[in-house]
């Protein structure tokens, strides 16, 4: 073992003496009361701690002794058994003035940090300033949709604030209706936000829809985070077309919530083309047509009449018809209903009295006030046929032969004997 060794061993025993030899606890106790006195487990676990640190503090001490030291060989020409090591203390140099300040300004710095540590403390979250980093949180957020572009520049988006209620549903809608019925809705009004707060409707403007009283949680008209509050919407329609408006709804927001109202029936949609050709009529014969369609929309009640009477009074008189006559066509039934995917059949007769060609405009008014219009088109002709392929025909008769002078053409045949016959192909042409 080396001086420096025993040196560093010595000082160790000066600084913790009772390390040398573990003294009994009889030794250890004193003559004081019981609440003082160390027990057992105590100086057990403070004896673990203690050698620990001595020996890191004896191998600190090492180490540093071994910086100050520099090491020394001899000459290469001696002999390897002859080397010696001499052992030479550096001589101790006074610190600069420089490495002081940088110290004194390190000891400094950490003094402030260990004085402002206890002032760090947990700000309570309701006492911070209403900024944009710290806005009061609401109960649900409404997640936008990041991939579809929006116009809005980002300072307005900052600018805009959040909605203080949530309305369910979006938007009131009326699908199935009639005239002269009351039907109704409910709207809710939630409270999103974390205090509570009033809110207000303001009525729409048309006679169609009507808001009742609101149903608040308590008398005060308040309504507390996370409840809400009804309202029952009214529509009475007088006609069975589309309706359309908007309900506003105040808080203590700047910005009013709007929820639009709506009235709208599935459209009925029929097959007929609007150009309807019914075909060729000979003089003082009839044409009856069968033309089959079909409602591939919603259902509805529908009446025909002439397209030049339609939005006058005549309406009714043509709705009590079971077919309409406009000469030479005859078109029925005047009135039908067709639900969705329901097959029906129009009945149209042509009787015309002269030849040309004849036509009339129809329009078909559906119970939702929406009209659809078509033409009806008819011809007619006379018979016209024409002889084209024929054996024996002749223009002229011959001198003393009976014929009918109404004829065009004559067809002679051979002279024959008694009960006996002869035949020709003659091929006649339909030109109409």
């Amino acid at each position: 073992m080396t001086e420096i060794s025993k040196k560093l061993l010595k000082t160790s025993a000066k600084k913790f003496p009772r390390y040398k030899e573990r003294t009994p606890l009889r030794q250890l106790v004193k003559n004081d009361p019981s609440y003082l006195q160390t027990t057992a487990s105590w100086l057990h676990h403070n004896y673990e701690k203690s050698r620990l640190y001595s020996d890191a503090l004896a191998k600190k001490l090492f180490a540093s002794s071994l910086d100050k030291l520099t090491l020394s060989t001899p000459d290469i020409s001696l002999p390897v058994a002859r080397k010696s090591i001499v052992i030479i203390e550096k001589p101790s140099t006074p610190p600069k003035k420089e490495d002081n300040v940088l110290t004194n300004a390190i000891q400094i710095k950490e003094l402030i940090g260990q004085m402002s540590a206890p002032v760090n403390f947990l700000v309570n979250p309701r006492n911070r300033r209403l900024t944009a980093k710290f806005k009061p949180r609401l109960l649900t957020e409404v997640t936008e949709n990041k991939s579809c572009p929006s116009s809005v520049s980002p300072a307005e988006e900052q600018g805009k604030e959040s909605p203080l209620f949530l309305p369910t549903p979006r938007e009131i809608l009326f699908t199935d209706y009639r005239s002269g019925e009351i039907y109704e809705a409910k709207l809710e009004l939630k409270n999103v936000s974390s205090v509570l707060r009033p809110c207000r409707v303001i009525p729409p403007a048309t006679k169609y829809f009507l808001v009742g009283l609101g149903q608040f949680p308590n008398e005060q008209g308040l309504v507390a985070p996370g409840m809400s509050c009804l309202y029952t919407i009214r529509f009475a329609p007088d006609t069975l077309g589309s309706f359309k408006d908007e309900l506003e709804v105040v808080t203590q927001s700047s910005t009013s919530i709007i929820v639009p109202l709506l009235a709208k029936r599935p459209h009925p949609i029929l097959t007929l083309p609007s150009v309807l050709d019914i075909g060729f009529c000979l003089i003082g014969c009839k044409l009856v047509t069968h033309v089959v369609i079909k409602n591939i929309g919603g259902s509805g009640c529908f009446c025909m009449m002439p397209a030049d009477l339609w939005n006058t009074t005549a309406f009714k008189t043509y709705a009590q018809q079971e077919h309409i006559t406009i000469p030479p066509f005859c078109i029925g039934p005047a009135t039908f209903g067709m639900r969705k995917n329901l097959v029906g059949v129009i009945e149209v007769r042509f009787e015309p009295h002269i030849v040309g060609k004849y036509s009339c405009k129809l329009a078909i008014v559906c119970d939702n006030c929406e009209v659809k219009y078509f033409t009806i088109i008819g011809h007619c002709q006379k018979a016209k046929v024409m002889l084209v392929e024929h054996e024996g025909l002749c223009s002229k008769p011959l001198p003393n032969e009976s014929y009918d002078s109404l004829a065009h053409h004559l067809i002679r045949f051979r002279d024959t004997n008694v009960f006996s016959f002869e035949q020709k192909i003659i091929t006649i042409k339909n030109c109409t």
